[in-house]
């Protein structure tokens, strides 16, 4: 156990990832199937501002965050995934899941294979992050402490962290 506080001190002494000036992060909460609502932001965001593209004297840039199902939403933006056809995906695998909720897992698989294409892990670099909890076993009693993922080695590694 104290291996473990001594983990989080150290953990807790390290800065932070800063944003470079001009990002604009949204942020993707859990939220179990109701990121379709999630989605629906996100469709806006994609056909409102980010298609827009910015004009060149602007410093702006976007970063997205999210947790659960929140992380597949801000993955789907930060990787440039049709919002539209992801919704309708999701929306299609509810008679699937209403009687077995544990078929959201295969089916946000299936999500993630069909719509994150080679190479976004080079595109979610640096603009998502992934908020996780990590268990770990201390003495057969668990301990759980919070975790972020911004860069990813490769797609299954992006895949993976969802």
């Amino acid at each position: 156990m104290e291996e473990f506080l001594k983990e989080l001190e150290e953990e807790a002494s390290q800065p932070e990832p800063v944003d470079p000036p001009g990002r604009i992060t949204f942020s993707f909460d859990s939220s179990g199937w109701l990121y379709t609502y999630h989605l629906g932001v996100a469709y806006c965001l994609q056909h409102q501002l980010l298609s827009r593209g910015k004009p060149a004297e602007e410093s702006w840039d976007f970063a997205f965050s999210g947790s659960s199902g929140g992380a597949l939403v801000a993955a789907a933006l930060a990787t440039n995934v049709d919002i539209y056809e992801l919704a309708t995906f999701v929306i299609n695998c509810h008679e699937e899941c209403q009687y077995n909720p544990w078929r959201m897992f295969p089916c946000t698989e299936e999500a993630l294979h069909k719509f994150i294409s080679r190479g976004a892990h080079t595109l979610a670099n640096g603009r998502l992050r992934v908020l996780l909890t990590r268990i770990q076993l201390f003495s057969m009693k668990p301990a759980m402490r919070p975790e972020t993922v911004s860069n990813f080695a490769s797609i299954h590694h992006l895949k993976q962290v969802h």
